[in-house]
């Protein structure tokens, strides 16, 4: 990834996407979807990426799927499906979520919406949803214990997660 425009210019993202004070949600105007949303340091280095924002919510695509490959020598799972959960659903958001107190501009990523929500907008938002691909119980069951993990760590904040997209 591309690390062009990370000098002063990264941190006047005042490219805004949303206007809190005319009731809109935070982050996003009415109806628009944002892709591609990154948070960055004083230096321009990169803090964690946001899949999309759209009506006040970051929201995070994962597929879950492919579980079951076995590692050439042990003839275990590569990764559990808990451990899935937890590594992408409860620890890359914990890292997310503390790394907003730690940014300093936002930024489009490659590949992302040229438009991005300031970094006031961005702070303003306390809705996290999940989109995951799979729909097996098993996934279903390991993301809903993960989340609760997130809500107790985060009572301030809405998690929501939606199956089979």
């Amino acid at each position: 990834m591309a690390h062009e425009g990370a000098g002063p210019e990264a941190s006047s993202s005042s490219q805004g996407g949303g206007d809190t004070k005319s009731g809109a949600e935070p982050g996003s105007a009415p109806g628009q979807r944002l892709r591609g949303v990154e948070i960055v340091d004083t230096d321009g280095n990169p803090l964690g990426e946001f899949d999309e924002i759209a009506s006040g919510t970051f929201i995070e695509e994962k597929s879950a799927i492919g579980f079951g490959h076995l590692h050439p020598r042990t003839g275990l799972p590569v990764q559990t499906v808990v451990q899935w959960a937890e590594k992408h659903i409860l620890q890359k958001t914990v890292v997310r979520i503390n790394n907003l107190q730690r940014a300093a501009a936002t930024r489009p990523a490659a590949g992302g919406s040229p438009r991005v929500p300031t970094l006031g907008e961005i702070l303003e938002i306390r809705k996290f949803q999940f989109k995951i691909m799979s729909t097996a119980p098993e996934i279903q069951n390991a993301v809903q214990a993960q989340l609760v993990r997130l809500r107790a760590r985060f009572p301030a904040w809405e998690f929501s997660v939606v199956f089979g997209l």
